[in-house]
């Protein structure tokens, strides 16, 4: 019974530290009591095959319970929708834990701009060399997960996980690329599905890190904010494109590592915001002057239209950081009002800004795949989320208004009352990012589409 009892002790150096931690003492004792009981049986190997048995699927639920429970110590300050950062400072981190954090920033830049320069100068015959770096860094990605899975999601590697989301997303389009030859007939639809399918995989994984953390949120949007700016690099020459990736790079690296070290969730909010301003327009300017970007209706490129593409396709952008962060601050009021349902309620708003999404990705998809949906279809759509949107807030704002009686804070009604507009023209400033032939005449619908940031990042900067 002693090298059994030893044998278990070193299978609990399976389970991650902060588990065990908690709990090893307390398995022991469980387990020693079921074998003294099994051994005054007779069926100690029984016992044991039992135990072994459930180890996996013990393993896999413990895993998740510590990815969930981070780093041990609570970031949010609100217990009840695990909203993050509403009202107070947040603890700031030590510069080592701040370089890590922008450290994949800094490693991709280097990846991109290296493998481009290498391409530009000894030719694509040597593309091997230039793939040295990307295996070096999913390498590391590789390690940043299992850490994470060992030790819980720590705050810091929420930039690395959001890299790794997207080469696995690269691998999958490697993957469809290789097979698309072997499929017969048309493939379109395919990456029609795929337009539709990994935006929304993206916004629902952004949601899901700012409801266990805020910063955490803004930490997870830089990545594609900075990604999302290639739509205007695919005929710009090497050296050009590569001085804008590097200048955007080394503002998301400087930001995420000066947001770890703020205490301010207002300025964290500010520098996340700053990356795509500030390295966004570079893109846009050689999108338009030397990368094909430039509308046939134009007589020459300049600044104007420079302006006129790049402020439709930036708010789009700012929306990858704002969206979640207003869905956090509705979810956060909806558990408040949680006994008059406001938790129900608060989802059905969701549910219709998610329906608004998926009706601007149908429109995206029908542009770039050619796909054809029925008018009728799409009216419905449209239909459906204004009225799931607008009865689920009307709800949430009755049940705020109800979880607050006989009380005088209306607090709540108020917050509502500036989430309305942000949220539901949250589908609208995606829709007009790419379609902008038809409207970028007028500076009407652009400085609309900039009041909606400010005013967004007002409502979820407290």
């Amino acid at each position: 019974m002693i090298i059994i009892m030893k044998i278990f002790s070193l299978v609990l150096w399976l389970y991650p530290g902060l588990f065990r931690a908690r709990f090893a003492a307390e398995m022991e004792q469980v387990f020693h009591v079921g074998l003294v009981e099994a051994h005054e049986q007779g069926v100690v190997v029984g016992f044991i095959l039992r135990e072994l048995l459930r180890l996996p699927a013990s393993l896999i639920g413990v895993y998740l319970w510590s990815m969930r429970e981070g780093e041990g110590r609570p970031v949010a300050v609100s217990s009840m929708a695990g909203g993050g950062t509403v009202g107070v400072n947040m603890p700031g981190e030590g510069l080592g834990i701040s370089l890590m954090a922008g450290l994949p920033h800094l490693l991709i830049g280097i990846f991109i701009v290296g493998s481009g320069l290498i391409s530009a100068v000894i030719g694509n015959s040597q593309y091997a060399l230039g793939y040295l770096p990307l295996i070096f860094f999913l390498l590391l990605l590789l390690g940043v997960v299992l850490y994470n899975v060992l030790k819980g999601w720590k705050r810091w590697s929420t930039s690395w996980m959001v890299y790794f989301f997207f080469f696995a997303l690269s691998m999958l389009s490697i993957g469809l690329n290789t097979l698309r030859p072997s499929i017969r007939g048309r493939t379109d639809w395919l990456y029609g599905i795929l337009t539709i399918i990994i935006p929304l995989l993206l916004a629902y994984l952004l949601y899901k890190i700012a409801c266990k953390d805020r910063l955490r949120g803004l930490l997870a949007a830089i990545p594609p904010m900075v990604i999302i700016w290639g739509y205007f690099q695919e005929f710009v020459p090497m050296l050009s494109k590569s001085l804008a990736w590097a200048w955007i790079f080394m503002l998301a690296f400087a930001a995420t590592v000066l947001m770890l070290r703020t205490k301010s969730f207002s300025a964290a909010l500010g520098l996340t915001l700053l990356v795509p301003i500030l390295g966004g327009f570079p893109f846009a300017y050689m999108g338009v002057y030397i990368g094909g970007t430039l509308p046939f209706s134009e007589p020459g490129p300049s600044l104007l239209e420079v302006f006129r593409q790049y402020l439709p396709f930036l708010v789009m952008v700012l929306s990858i950081a704002l969206g979640p962060q207003l869905a956090v601050k509705l979810r956060l009021i909806g558990f408040e009002s949680a006994k008059a349902g406001g938790k129900i309620f608060y989802r059905l708003t969701l549910g219709g800004v998610l329906l608004g999404l998926l009706f601007t990705l149908l429109q995206w998809s029908m542009l770039i795949s050619g796909i054809s949906i029925k008018l009728t279809i799409m009216q419905l759509l449209l239909i459906s989320a204004i009225i799931l949107y607008l009865v689920g807030f009307a709800l949430l704002m009755r049940a705020s208004y109800q979880s607050k009686l006989p009380s005088s804070d209306n607090s709540n009604l108020i917050e509502l009352a500036a989430l309305f507009l942000p949220l539901i023209f949250l589908p609208l400033v995606l829709l007009l990012a790419i379609s902008m032939d038809n409207y970028t005449k007028s500076w009407l619908l652009p400085l609309a589409e900039m009041a909606w940031v400010i005013a967004s990042a007002l409502v979820v900067k407290d």
